[in-house]
C-alpha cells in the first residue's frame, strides 16, 4: 500500500516540475482530450504565469509531483491535473475541496466538453453546468463552463404553489 501524497501549495521553484507534471497528464488523456496544442517552449512560460497569478496546490507521492490545482483570486479553477494512475483515489476532491475551503462564495472552471470524465467528477462535486462555448480556447475544442456554490441554508420558507 502506497503513502497518500502529500499537499502543499506550489510555488515559483515548482513551476519546471509542474510542466512535467501538466505535458504528463495531458499526454495519458489523449485521445479522450487533444493533445497540446502549446509548443514546448511556451509551456513553462504559460505554468509560471499561472503560479504567480493563482493560488496553486501540488501533490507528491514520495517527491514525485502527481497532482495539482490551480485556482485565481475570484475562484476560477485553472487546472486540476492528476496523473493516470492516482485518478480515482480522491487525491482530486482532496485539491477540489481545498480550492472549495479557500474560496466559499462558489467556484468556476471550464472544461473541455468531450472531456465526459471531467464534467461527471464536477458534478460529484457539486458543479453544475450553467454554459458553454463553441471552441473559444486554444485547442479551438467546445468547452462547457461549470459552476459551484456553497448550498443555500434552509430557513424554513416554503414557496406555495398557487
Amino acid at each position: 500500500m502506497r503513502a497518500a501524497p502529500r499537499v502543499r501549495r506550489a510555488g515559483p521553484a515548482d513551476v519546471t516540475r509542474l510542466v512535467v507534471l501538466f505535458r504528463r497528464v495531458r499526454e495519458e488523456n489523449v485521445p479522450a482530450i487533444p493533445a497540446i496544442v502549446h509548443p514546448p517552449e511556451t509551456v513553462e512560460p504559460l505554468i509560471g504565469r499561472v503560479v504567480r497569478e493563482s493560488t496553486v496546490w501540488l501533490a507528491e507521492a514520495a517527491v514525485e509531483p502527481v497532482a495539482f490545482l490551480a485556482v485565481g483570486d475570484h475562484g476560477e479553477v485553472d487546472h486540476l491535473d492528476v496523473l493516470g494512475d492516482h485518478t480515482g483515489s480522491g487525491l482530486g476532491a482532496t485539491l477540489l475541496d481545498l480550492a472549495k475551503e479557500a474560496h466559499p462564495d462558489g467556484l468556476a472552471l471550464g472544461t473541455l466538453a468531450a472531456n465526459a470524465g471531467a464534467r461527471q467528477f464536477y458534478a460529484r462535486h457539486g458543479f453544475v453546468e450553467v454554459g458553454g462555448t463553441a471552441g473559444d480556447n486554444d485547442e479551438g475544442e467546445p468547452e462547457v463552463r461549470m459552476v459551484w456554490a456553497p448550498e443555500a441554508p434552509d430557513l424554513g420558507v416554503r414557496m406555495e404553489e398557487g
